[in-house]
């Protein structure tokens, strides 16, 4: 007779949760351009629809002793907010709970977890690939540069956009040809030791959060700056969660981790794309 499984061991949905997230974090970057839209659990509705393409009418003007203040409105026309579902499995049987390998399995199942994260960034860039504004910075197949960091910031700035919620997302390439510039490179440059730090915040760009990304299709000296005060909301009407349930025919545990999400740009003109050097 087998020993008797101990399931006080088995971990709790929260505990594979934490477990499985952990190393997945890093992984968050396109989503960063986005506002995380914290109501959406509470709507009662499959789609929500947000202001978009706003355009300002009226001005501030002096108002006379007893006169009527001029009214100001933006006129909006909507983006809606139509949510998938994502989710996936990790079975844990019950040898790997007497063997006390349940770190080690969660470990393996971990890779999964971490491709999940990876292709939800990737739908993330997607959408920002496909609603940006239509300038476009730099010589598509020359060597990333810093010069084309300072123009894709000044042309944002000199847009209306706010200078202190800008955040580059850079390619693996485009940060190679940034980290070897003369730029970077000299001691006494100011922004020498810039990119000199490590994980997903890879450093900073002219002040300004700087992502190393390689989860989305940011081609060779390719990368993005986004106001990501403006761009667009990520709304989670079902927040990730994981959820255990019991398989008696097959002897384990199943943790399913599921959610439903979507992203959506309200202001395309806030993501500028650099596909070059200047």
């Amino acid at each position: 007779m087998s020993p008797q499984v101990d399931y006080d061991g088995v971990p709790t949905a929260t505990d594979v949760k934490a477990m499985l997230e952990e190393k997945t974090r890093e992984l968050y970057q396109f989503r960063n351009a986005f506002r995380i839209d914290q109501e959406a659990a509470t709507r009662n509705s499959d789609s929500v629809e947000f202001p978009s393409g706003g355009t300002f009418e009226g001005e501030m003007v002096e108002v006379e002793k007893g006169g009527d203040y001029p009214r100001a409105k933006l006129d909006y026309d909507g983006a809606v907010a139509a949510y998938s579902k994502y989710g996936f499995e990790v079975p844990i049987t019950d040898e790997d709970i007497k063997d006390s390998k349940i770190n080690f399995a969660l470990d393996n199942q971990q890779q999964m977890a971490r491709e999940e994260q990876r292709r939800l960034d990737a739908i993330a860039f997607s959408i920002l690939d496909a609603n940006r504004n239509g300038t476009v910075i730099g010589t598509d197949g020359t060597d990333f540069n810093y010069e084309a960091t300072v123009a894709a910031y000044t042309a944002l700035v000199d847009a209306g956009f706010s200078a202190d919620s800008l955040v580059f997302f850079l390619s693996p390439d485009a940060w190679g040809d940034m980290a070897t510039s003369s730029e970077f490179m000299s001691d006494t440059e100011t922004f020498a030791e810039e990119l000199r730090s490590t994980g997903p915040n890879i450093g900073q760009v002219m002040g300004r959060p700087a992502m190393l990304t390689n989860t989305g299709n940011l081609g060779a000296d390719e990368a993005f700056v986004v106001d990501t005060s403006r761009y667009g909301w990520e709304s989670e009407r079902d927040p990730f969660e994981v959820s255990r349930y019991r398989e008696d025919q097959k002897d384990q545990w199943v943790y399913k981790e599921r959610g439903r999400i979507d992203w959506v740009p309200t202001e395309s003109d806030a993501a500028m794309f650099i596909q070059g050097g200047v």
